[in-house]
């Protein structure tokens, strides 16, 4: 009897690990990130191994922007601009730019 090949067990365990190491290594940079808001500037520093930080001062933000998928809408994540700084996965990120706009202007 010829029983065909079926990859399900093992493509589907593959695809839930390649998931789970995609899901873990967004939360780890999540984690790992500060966004510093100040009357002067604001600061963003990421990283573990390889600390980095950045800043911009606020009289030189001319723009704010908010970017959010519909996954990031319905749980509350997004990615701000702030001038050059780029944030991404910030929580309440309408909140984030309300907030740098008042202190920018």
């Amino acid at each position: 009897m010829l029983v065909p090949y079926a990859a399900g067990p093992g493509l589907g365990a593959v695809l839930i690990a390649a998931g789970a190491f995609f899901t873990l290594r967004a939360v780890w940079q999540w984690e790992r990130t500060r966004l510093v808001v100040t009357t002067e500037k604001v600061y963003l520093l990421n990283g573990t191994l390889h600390r980095r930080s950045k800043a911009v001062r606020l009289q030189l933000v001319d723009a704010v922007e908010v970017d959010q998928s519909l996954v990031g809408q319905l749980f509350g994540y997004g990615t701000v601009v702030v001038g050059p700084l780029r944030v991404r996965h910030i929580a309440r990120p309408g909140e984030v730019c309300n907030l740098v706009e008042r202190l920018a202007s």
